[in-house]
């Protein structure tokens, strides 16, 4: 039975508030020859009134977009989806009981600092401007997974957090950004480049906020990823129509301080959620730029799949022939940024769980040129801390913000 919760965590950006379970229907893509049969059951349960839940795996990538190069694939689904007749609000469980062990990195010291020593010399050859390197992290796992994630969440603050129970994979996903959202033909993005921890008391919080907002390298890491953007959402978007605005907006949560910005554009005649996920996938802010090769460069060097990492969780409600609940009459998809993982890796910092009881987690840096920050270590923290028992923990894009379960004990 699958179960998913889509939960905002943020109290003064409030995102979704939904919870499913007995879907009507799922759907695995475990090749990339799948995926498209995945989204066209996910676009036809849509038409046919019911809520979708769909997750995708960074490397279905090239199965949406050919020019893209092929990921490494490994044992998480590329792509995964249930339909549902209607969501009830999602509300904390009773607590059951888990436990995990320390975060191990999957990979060495002197590895990560080939592999960042190899980035710069691509950065000042002129292949590259940014690469978001990450690498997994992983712990034994067992207990209730549900339960972990709603223990997670308030420590995030995340406004797009997501827990996907689908039997053998469970994926806790804690993130904070928004992939895109579409209402109607009018799509919005809202990545996040740029951060800085949070203060130990308001001054010193005021001042690190203001500083990350000013930053010249963050900024310029920022309207790199928004350019990146514009030109992606270009592609499906009626001439004229796309803007960016709030940029360089800095947000707060409860470990750290994001950049973020807003692109936005209308979507030309005939173009639904389907051809706006194909044109946006990955997010340019889990990649780096340009994608295409940056993602080439990623491809070498990482010595492991993302999988959900970095990917995308999304939830498609019901078109306006199908009843919308809370006002909506339109069909709505929205999508979290890479759910992060149990198995994760930035952005789609999503969690999965498999069976046997391994989490895991991966740690993401973007090496920007000339950043002007020492990354040449394996990174303790990404965006952001987040405490848990005791532990602090890293975040893809800068938060743990995803998790994969595998059977109950291990977690990447």
């Amino acid at each position: 039975m699958s179960r998913v919760d889509f939960v905002s965590f943020d109290r003064a950006r409030p995102g979704w508030n939904y919870s499913f379970q007995n879907p009507r229907g799922t759907r695995w893509a475990r090749r990339p020859s799948e995926v498209e049969g995945v989204l066209g059951w996910a676009e036809s349960e849509s038409k046919r009134g019911r809520w979708v839940a769909l997750a995708l795996a960074y490397e279905a990538a090239a199965t949406l977009n050919p020019e893209l190069p092929a990921g490494r694939l490994g044992p998480e689904p590329l792509a995964w989806a249930a339909s549902f007749s209607k969501p009830v609000p999602a509300v904390r469980p009773r607590p059951k009981p888990f436990s995990h062990t320390p975060w191990r990195p999957g990979v060495d010291a002197d590895a990560h600092r080939r592999s960042i020593s190899r980035i710069k010399t691509l950065i000042a050859r002129g292949d590259t401007y940014q690469v978001n390197h990450t690498f997994p992290l992983e712990c034994r796992f067992s207990g209730d997974a549900r339960s972990w994630f709603w223990s997670l969440g308030p420590a995030q603050g995340a406004r797009y957090a997501a827990f996907i129970d689908g039997g053998r994979w469970k994926w806790l996903s804690l993130s904070p950004e928004l992939f895109f959202e579409l209402r109607g033909n009018r799509v919005v993005l809202r990545p996040m480049k740029g951060s800085a921890p949070r203060g130990r008391w308001p001054a010193e919080d005021a001042e690190l906020g203001a500083r990350l907002g000013r930053s010249p390298k963050d900024r310029a890491e920022n309207l790199m990823i928004v350019d990146l953007l514009r030109n992606d959402l270009g592609k499906v978007a009626r001439p004229g129509t796309i803007h960016a605005r709030s940029l360089f907006r800095v947000e707060k949560y409860p470990t750290v301080h994001q950049l973020t910005s807003t692109v936005a554009g209308r979507l030309g005649p005939g173009v639904a959620w389907r051809q706006c996920l194909a044109a946006l996938f990955p997010s340019g802010s889990v990649t780096g730029a340009p994608k295409r090769r940056t993602m080439e460069i990623i491809r070498r060097l990482e010595t492991a799949p993302r999988g959900l990492y970095t990917g995308a969780i999304g939830l498609i409600r019901p078109d306006g022939s199908g009843g919308i609940q809370r006002g909506h009459s339109d069909d709505r998809p929205e999508w979290e940024n890479g759910p992060g993982p149990l198995r994760g890796r930035r952005r789609g910092d999503l969690g999965l769980l498999r069976r046997r009881g391994m989490a895991g987690i991966p740690s993401q840096r973007g090496v920007p040129s000339r950043s002007g920050v020492p990354t040449d270590r394996i990174p303790s923290s990404g965006r952001g801390a987040l405490p848990v028992e005791g532990i602090s923990l890293a975040a893809a894009a800068g938060l743990r913000e995803a998790f994969r379960v595998c059977g109950g004990s291990k977690v990447f």
